[in-house]
């Protein structure tokens, strides 16, 4: 019952993180306007656009379709875009356990200069079963 109170008061507080990012953000730049997430999404990765690896993070795949999710939205978090990474943090988030196996690389994007990338990997750390 603890550990079931621990990771829904990290959840929740992960949440709250987020979320006061994300009014910080609107509040003082309008970077990432709808225009650019727009260009974002048209970014190709793995031969696709990033909209196509978005869309595949929110539905349920099989292990080899999701592992190959898993390895373009991670060449996308990495990626020099700020709006890419942003996006494909957010899609690595949703995807939730499925995207555990590269928690190295998400603990490498927490020093991200982008504070919604954090944002989202963090969320994803901490939701994530051990």
């Amino acid at each position: 019952m603890k550990r079931l109170n621990l990771r829904l008061a990290l959840t929740s507080c992960c949440c709250i993180l987020a979320l006061a990012l994300l009014c910080a953000q609107s509040a003082t730049s309008a970077e990432h306007s709808d225009d650019v997430v727009a260009s974002a999404h048209q970014t190709v990765i793995a031969g696709k656009p990033l909209s196509y690896w978005v869309e595949r993070a929110s539905t349920t795949l099989s292990g080899e379709d999701s592992d190959a999710t898993v390895a373009a939205l991670i060449s996308a978090v990495v990626s020099d875009d700020n709006a890419v990474r942003v996006v494909a943090a957010d899609a690595l988030a949703l995807m939730g356990p499925r995207a555990k196996s590269v928690a190295k690389i998400l603990i490498a994007q927490l020093g991200d200069d982008e504070p919604w990338v954090r944002a989202a990997c963090s969320c994803l750390l901490y939701t994530s079963p051990s």
